[in-house]
């Protein structure tokens, strides 16, 4: 019996990388195993009325904690321990007279009681409601091992009247009512780790817009590219690493990580992560493995999956929520049919990987290429890799350089791992060789302990630069372009001519050439040719680019396709219009695919072509 197969088919999303004089491309970004995702229905108290236990916040014990409707009674929060604790048998343990928002490790839970915030301090069954301040009408929304908490308050004026939530966190026994962004309407704290910092938001005072902000004694906003004063940060949750994920734009909504230090193949910083899912995917949780959650997607140590993509292959209800995520890839989820599970996101058991991780490589560039394996859980699993450690496809014909070269290293004897000893990693040093694109594969076979064997397989798509864009300015002279210009109002209002040094009338052009440095006939459009200024003055009123974009590279009318050879090259011609004096040169954005292989796209952005416009700019550039 085949138990599972973890390589599956992900859409592919294609990354752009832009420099101002370097040569990058754009290319697929791994295909990789997939996690293995296990399901555990969750019940309901025996007390509970039906449909009305909800599973809220689970610890790293995978200790649960919940709140439920039950006839005659009056509290609403239930307990579940997977085994005995605190005294207690494992099960259910019912009603305890709060509605929960949060349970540590240590068995400290925080949340409502009859309209305040509660926490305790002696222990989960205690129920030693901290009251150290008035806290009517507030909320607390985490805890953490050491009993700090954090959450919100509703602050009074001197006149007595609402003010606005301010933030609150407990620390070293005592509360602290956070308002160091003072000047804001409304701030709060949502989620505190081991270290004690924490994630919290506030609205500024003047239109409402939500920002996100780190806090580990001083406030750290989250802004990075694409946030502005009209978008939100909505911080969500925070892990150990003080990394931070939430929401960004309420009007296309999309999810972020934010990195205090480089991580995951990522700088610090803020980056998107999901796009477009931020609100039909509801909350966004982080644990300490990098896991990033919600109802539609996983976002793991870098790379994407559809969370439908990953469930079992018997399990037909699709995730509507997520409650809360552990660090140990447990978490809770409510199902469209409102049942609710127990889903465990397993590690990726085989994983190919190469360092550095880019978009696209230049010819004879070094990389290391880095096979993973991790024990999936449960009894011991041996492994064996049976045709190599690498296969690379296409294979280079007998003689050919390869796209990547690297040295077949010696086969390992078949191992084993288990709980005890989890992981196996093998490097293989590689270097790029040529144009083009190459699938590296990985295959191993894995035998669980008294179980049937399964095949793995991990692959990485490299793209090693097929393109070489050159830009020129037109007209030649004697085969060297004119770079010095002069212009010239011509009869009517607004019209300009140009003309060489010698006041011949010229027509000013750019042209883009591209050549195609592989072995494998390419597809290429110029996307588009933006102007930029040389000098202090901006482009805009100055020169403009004509034409319509994109644009194939045909070699004449008759080319209906517009494929480019092997070594062939393809030029286009724009045309200028300059309406000001001044000192240019130009950028060209060129994409592109491989016709045997349309997935292996790419993208190249080239700036060249100087040029100078009339006084105080004669010298030649």
């Amino acid at each position: 019996m085949l138990l599972s197969k973890l390589r599956r088919s992900f859409p592919r999303k294609a990354i752009q990388a832009i420099a101002t004089s370097l040569t990058l491309s754009l290319t697929t970004p791994l295909s990789q195993g997939s996690p293995k995702v296990t399901i555990e229905d969750f019940g309901a108290p025996p007390d509970a009325a039906d449909n009305t236990s909800i599973p809220r916040k689970i610890n790293d014990l995978g200790q649960v904690l919940g709140d439920y409707s039950a006839p005659g009674v009056g509290g609403t929060a239930f307990l579940w321990l997977p085994e005995p604790a605190y005294g207690l048998e494992a099960g259910f343990h019912s009603p305890f007279d709060f509605i929960p928002n949060a349970i540590s490790n240590t068995g400290l839970f925080a949340g409502i009681h009859e309209g305040a915030a509660i926490a305790n301090v002696d222990g989960i069954i205690s129920q030693t409601y901290f009251s150290g301040n008035s806290f009517d009408q507030s909320t607390i929304q985490d805890i953490n091992d050491s009993g700090h908490y954090v959450g919100t308050y509703r602050g009074i004026d001197e006149d007595g009247g609402y003010s606005g939530l301010v933030g609150v966190i407990q620390r070293e026994s005592r509360d602290v009512l956070f308002s160091p962004l003072n000047e804001h309407r409304n701030v709060g704290l949502v989620a505190i780790n081991a270290n004690g910092n924490a994630a919290g938001n506030y609205t500024n005072s003047w239109g409402g817009v939500l920002r996100g902000f780190f806090w580990n004694g001083q406030p750290t906003i989250l802004d990075g590219e694409g946030v502005d004063e009209y978008k939100h940060t909505h911080a969500q949750d925070i892990n150990d690493r003080d990394e931070i994920v939430g929401s960004i734009n309420l009007n296309n909504p999309e999810n972020f990580i934010w990195l205090p230090q480089p991580a995951y193949g990522l700088g610090t910083g803020l980056h998107v992560i999901f796009s477009n899912n931020a609100f039909q995917g509801g909350p966004t949780h982080i644990n300490n493995r990098g896991q990033v959650l919600n109802a539609r997607m996983l976002w793991d140590q870098g790379e994407t999956y559809l969370l439908e993509e990953l469930m079992p292959e018997n399990e037909t209800r699709r995730v509507e929520l997520v409650h809360d995520l552990n660090n140990n890839g447990t978490a809770i989820v409510r199902f469209d049919d409102s049942s609710y599970g127990l889903m465990t996101i397993g590690p990726v058991e085989l994983k190919l990987t190469v360092d550095p991780e880019k978009p696209g490589y230049g010819v004879d560039e070094d990389l290391e290429l880095s096979i993973r394996l991790t024990h999936p859980g449960g009894g011991p699993v041996t492994y064996e890799f049976e045709n190599g450690l690498l296969m690379q496809e296409p294979e280079p014909e007998e003689g050919a350089e390869p796209v990547i070269t690297y040295e077949e290293p010696e086969l390992p004897d078949p191992f084993t791992l288990s709980e005890e000893d989890p992981q196996r990693i093998f490097t293989i040093p590689a270097k790029t060789g040529k144009p083009g694109v190459a699938r590296l594969i990985t295959q191993i076979k894995a035998t669980p302990a008294n179980l049937d064997p399964y095949e793995l397989e991990a692959e990485v798509t490299l793209l090693v630069d097929p393109l070489q864009v050159t830009l020129r300015a037109l007209p030649l002279i004697d085969d060297e372009p004119i770079v010095n210009m002069e212009l010239l109002e011509g009869e009517e209002e607004g019209e300009f001519i140009v003309t060489d040094e010698e006041g011949n009338v010229i027509e000013p052009k750019v042209e883009v050439t591209v050549t195609n440095l592989s072995d494998a006939s390419i597809k290429a459009l110029l996307q588009g040719i933006d102007p930029r200024a040389r000098d202090k003055s901006a482009v805009v009123g100055r020169i403009n680019t004509l034409g319509e974009f994109p644009s194939e590279f045909k070699l004449n009318d008759e080319d209906l396709e517009g494929i480019i050879g092997p070594g062939e090259s393809r030029t286009l011609e724009v045309d200028l219009d300059i309406f000001e004096d001044g000192r240019f040169e130009f950028v060209a954005t060129v994409t592109g695919f491989f016709t045997d292989n349309p997935e292996a796209s790419f993208a190249s952005i080239q700036r060249g072509a100087p040029i100078a416009v009339g006084e105080p700019y004669p010298v030649e550039l």
